[in-house]
């Protein structure tokens, strides 16, 4: 919830919902998205000479899917 806008977490989040997936397939899943949302925001920080600390001001979940 630092890093992430509302609708990030609903999406690194969503196979959580459902009760019926692996435990292990559901774990990894997870981990993809949540990485996948992380690096593209620390890389366009980075490149854009930004702080950190705004991470969570910015949303690339229109690029993650």
């Amino acid at each position: 919830r630092y890093i992430c806008t509302e609708e990030e977490l609903y999406f690194i989040l969503e196979d959580s919902w459902n009760k019926s997936a692996s435990t292990k397939i559901l774990d990894t899943a997870i981990l993809t998205r949540f990485f996948k949302i992380w690096t593209m925001k620390e890389a366009y920080i980075k490149c854009m000479g930004g702080r950190v600390a705004d991470i969570q001001k910015l949303s690339v979940l229109n690029l993650a899917e």
